[in-house]
């Protein structure tokens, strides 16, 4: 999609938010929440935003045609051939820009249902690189920069505040809007350069995320209400890192995180600081924003501080820290975030090795919790997500999905709703939709390792190939060398890519191996009869009911080698109810030929997908392929008679 600088005058800014995010569902990159007007280095910014972006949109108002700010940002629009203008009151553009043709945006209240709106998207749409178009599975290549408009936009956003200074930044929970600094804790090199990188990731998460409100330059005369501490070193190969959160009151230690990598591995080490400090403000807004002024300081400190280590990419004491969260929410029984994180950390202590604590009394205790969290909170996202990790460890993997989206519809600005209800939507066909909630939640969380992931599963899962790997490009040049995403890489290498580099990337240890592997990438690389033989006959061989994986993999095997047939009349005689975990498999690009049959159909019905599809009135994409030999409503009619 177009990368997309939105000018306006400050006192448009509602109308700017209200068009700015209809543009976003459509999958745009919209530049607009850095609108701020102040000084060089603001100045520097714009300016980089405004080079970087593919369309440059202009709001005219009254307001507007008066504003230096706004008549420069449509002339750099014009002059380079990128300016759409429209009118939100009505008013006439300026002298010098009325050879172009307006846009009425003057309903602009209405979003996405405005009068023009759809000219305004047909505008963009023209404006931007080719993008991929198709059924899944087709790939398009993709001209323009590499990592595509929100790459550039955010690429040359980054290098334009790192080159700035300091800046206090906070999320948006806080009425007041705190403010934040982040500073070396020395004069050491590696304390300078981490310090830097972790200002320069947060200008980025500043820039993608609309919950950031204000960014000040160090030295303004203002106090913050929280700093952010660097410090860093290296020894024996190794580099270590330790990020304090500090009182910008009275310096008090209210947090802190080490960290420690190889020296050849430095991405590692900036991305798990960028992460914690994302997260930590987050932890922050709960405790020190509206909805954490009630409790009393000493529950705040210790909610911050768990909140912290629940926060972190590994080695966070699951069962200490259900014990500590449990704490806050006998203390606070009102305090929402406290019953979030309890669900989260049980939730997760429950579904992780050695699963030592999913007894019965360990899954009723959950459903409690559930329940009370939800008289807090009835649409709780947690409280969602938790409940369907119940119904998919029960077997119910459709009432799961059901209850992922129900997360995701009651809570469109939560991040862990979107990412967990993309993963749903996959599982059931419903694949343009979960790559719109997944490309969501990282815009929202820029850093999280789990939602890049997840953005870069929903792209590839849906066939589309490019723009799965422009956006892992994107990512690797945020954190080139980072090891989750070498591992990203090789899971896109090993089913869509050159198989010979998905090899390497196992020969050299950057990945983990499974039964098979080595026989599968030869049959990828040589499919010839033998290949694809020995393949299927080693991924048969390694089926365990008790592993989903194993069993998604030998589906996907007979997708992929073009046996139809065996894959029918495998999945039309299932009837194993108590192993349902690798249906969401069979909608991948594997599986196209197998949907292209009308007998498929009879597997949707058996699996439960066409009583879904039916009862939610969304079917999924595949419905809709211009080359479908039937019409999937009809088939199941059929098969309800």
């Amino acid at each position: 999609m177009a990368g997309v600088f939105l000018s306006y005058d400050r006192d448009d800014s509602a109308a700017a938010k209200v068009i700015a995010t209809a543009l976003e569902k459509l999958g745009h990159s919209v530049w607009w929440d850095l609108h701020v007007r102040g000084g060089a280095q603001f100045a520097k910014v714009i300016e980089e935003a405004l080079k970087a972006a593919d369309a440059v949109v202009v709001l005219w108002s009254k307001d507007a045609i008066d504003s230096a700010w706004v008549r420069d940002e449509a002339a750099a629009g014009r002059d380079s051939g990128r300016l759409i203008p429209a009118t939100i009151d009505g008013t006439e553009a300026p002298l010098g820009f009325r050879q172009f043709q307006v846009i009425d945006l003057t309903d602009w209240k209405r979003g996405a249902r405005s009068r023009s709106f759809n000219q305004l998207a047909d505008a963009i749409e023209h404006a931007a690189p080719a993008i991929q178009t198709g059924a899944p599975g087709e790939a398009v290549n993709q001209p323009g920069r590499p990592g595509g408009p929100r790459a550039a936009l955010i690429g040359s956003a980054l290098i334009a505040l790192a080159a700035a200074g300091a800046y206090f930044f906070w999320p948006s929970s806080s009425i007041a809007v705190p403010t934040v600094t982040i500073v070396p804790a020395s004069d050491d090199a590696l304390s300078q350069a981490l310090s830097r990188d972790l200002l320069a990731k947060l200008g980025v998460l500043q820039a993608s995320n609309q919950n950031a409100l204000q960014l000040v330059e160090v030295g303004a005369g203002k106090v913050p209400d929280l700093i952010f501490k660097v410090d860093g070193s290296s020894e024996a190969g190794k580099s270590k890192a330790t990020l304090l959160l500090l009182s910008g009151k009275n310096r008090e230690l209210l947090w802190s995180g080490d960290y420690t990598q190889p020296s050849d591995k430095p991405s590692d080490l900036k991305q798990q600081l960028a992460y914690s400090a994302a997260n930590l403000l987050d932890c922050a807004g709960d405790a020190y924003g509206p909805t954490g002024r009630s409790l009393d300081e000493q529950t705040r400190r210790l909610y911050l501080r768990s909140c912290g280590d629940f926060s972190q990419l590994t080695g966070a004491d699951l069962q200490g820290l259900t014990r500590t969260f449990r704490e806050v929410t006998r203390i606070a029984p009102n305090f929402a975030s406290g019953w979030e994180k309890l669900l989260y950390a049980d939730d997760d202590l429950i579904n992780s090795p050695p699963f030592d604590f999913d007894t019965p009394a360990d899954l009723a205790r959950l459903r409690q919790e559930i329940a009370d969290a939800r008289k807090v909170n009835p649409d709780m996202a947690a409280a969602f997500i938790a409940e369907a990790d119940l119904s998919r460890g029960g077997g119910n993997v459709l009432q799961a999905v059901a209850l992922l989206n129900r997360a995701a519809e009651k809570n469109p600005d939560n991040a862990d709703a979107l990412n967990w209800n993309s993963t749903a939507l996959l599982t059931v066909g419903r694949m343009k939709e979960a790559i719109a909630h997944a490309r969501r939640a990282l815009q929202m969380r820029p850093f999280s390792p789990r939602l890049e992931d997840g953005l870069v599963s929903a792209l590839m899962y849906s066939g589309q190939l490019a723009a799965a790997q422009q956006e892992l490009l994107r990512a690797e040049a945020l954190f080139p060398g980072a090891s989750n995403l070498k591992e990203v890489r090789f899971r896109l290498n090993l089913r869509y890519g050159p198989p010979e580099d998905a090899l390497t990337q196992m020969q050299q240890g950057q990945s983990v191996a499974f039964p098979g592997l080595e026989t599968y990438l030869k049959a990828r690389a040589h499919p010839s009869p033998a290949n694809v033989e020995a393949a299927l006959a080693s991924a048969r061989q390694h089926v365990d009911l008790n592993i989903n994986s194993t069993l998604a993999n030998y589906l996907q095997l007979l997708g992929e080698f073009g046996r139809t047939d065996q894959l029918l009349n495998l999945l039309l005689n299932w009837r194993d109810t108590k192993h349902l975990g690798f249906v969401g498999v069979i909608f991948r690009p594997a599986f196209q030929n197998f949907w292209r049959d009308p007998r498929s159909m009879r597997v949707a019905a058996n699996f439960g997908f066409i009583r879904y599809w039916d009862s939610t009135g969304h079917w999924p994409d595949f419905c809709s392929w211009p080359d479908l030999p039937y019409d999937c409503k009809k088939e199941a009619a059929k098969l309800h008679a």
